[in-house]
Formats: structure tokens, sequence, C-alpha cells
């Protein structure tokens, strides 16, 4: 009888087992979280920042001023996976005539979160490895003078030709410039500064 009441008891037991607890959603990659806010004219190097008499104009032509493009020319090994802006925009600055050669190109470009960061360490990688032939050569010539990151890349390609980059990044933003018109590098750092305040767009972008 006493085994027979406790299987009757054991039957009678309904005490709900405990529910399972739910299990947490991950959260996404990084590199999956789209960049955000559009990039304004604001962030861009002003006339008054340069000198007097400039202009802001269309465009920053084809792209072909670029430090990728210096890097190319001078036969630079291909960078490994370099990420792709999000979005990416250009402007020219110009003083007297077209002809005269008086102007800054510039662009400026968003990249999903970790990116830019990447970007620039690969390309002074790139940079570092790059053997131009005799009487060429390209080389980082000064870094973190401005904003999270800074290069200035002094590109010679020969027969007096010469050029010099200058790279900043703020956060999730780079922007790259060249001064047209000779100017010192102690001239281009200072301009890399005010190109970091700019791109914080008074503190809304950064």
């Amino acid at each position: 009888m006493a085994v027979a009441a406790a299987v009757a008891l054991a039957a009678c037991d309904h005490t709900p087992a405990a529910a399972p607890s739910p299990r947490a959603t991950p959260p996404p990659a990084s590199g999956a979280q789209p960049a955000t806010g559009p990039i304004t004219p604001q962030q861009f190097l002003q006339p008054e920042d340069i000198g007097s008499g400039y202009r802001i104009a269309a465009a920053a032509g084809s792209g072909d001023w670029t430090v990728e493009a210096s890097a190319s020319l001078l036969h630079c090994p291909a960078g490994d996976g370099t990420p792709e802006p999000a979005d990416k925009h250009q402007r020219s600055l110009v003083r007297g005539s077209p002809q005269a050669g008086d102007s800054v190109l510039q662009y400026v470009a968003r990249y999903r979160p970790g990116d830019a960061a990447r970007y620039l360490r690969r390309l002074s990688e790139r940079i570092g490895a790059c053997r131009p032939a005799t009487g060429r050569s390209i080389s980082v010539a000064r870094h973190g003078f401005a904003g999270d990151q800074a290069l200035l890349v002094a590109a010679y390609f020969g027969g007096g030709s010469a050029v010099t980059h200058v790279l900043v990044r703020q956060g999730d933003l780079v922007t790259e410039f060249v001064v047209k018109a000779g100017r010192g590098r102690s001239i281009l750092q200072r301009l890399g500064r005010t190109a970091a305040e700019r791109l914080c767009d008074g503190g809304r972008a950064c």
C-alpha cells in the first residue's frame, strides 16, 4: 500500500519544469554596421584655410591625383584587401585660371567601422614595402601629426616631378588632399590639422 501511495503521489506531481532561458541574440559584426551621416561641404578645407584668392571648383578631377595612383605609377605592390569607402566625395579649390595649376585637390570618405584605420595602416605598410626603380621614390615622410591618424606621403617620379599627399583620419572619416602649388611640409602638416578639425564639422561628425 505504501508503494502504491508513492506512485500515486508521483503521478499527481505536475510541477512544471523551469523554462529555458532565452538565447541572447549575438550583436552584429562591426563590419556589417553601415556608416552613417552624409558628407557635407563643411567637412572639406575651405578657401580661407589655404589663402587669399582661392575659390571652390566643381570637382577634383578623375582621381588620378591620389596616393593610390602615385603608388601604382611607382609599381608598388598591390594592397591586400584594401577596404572600400561607404561614401566618398571630391572637390577642389583653385586660384587664378585652371591652367595656372594653383589648386588644392581633396576627397572626404566615410568608411564602415574599423575600415578607415585599417586602410591607413595597410597603406603605410604598402608604401614601406615599395621599392621603386632607381631615381624614383615614395615614403611616409611624417605621421601622427593630426587627427586619429595622419600620413604625409612624398612621391618622386624622376625628372623633377614630385607630389606630396596628406591623409588624415578622424574616426571613420578619411580625407586626402594635394596642394599643387609648392608648399613646405610644415605648412602641409598645419593644413592637415585644419583638415582634421573640418572633418568633425563642429563636433557633429566625429
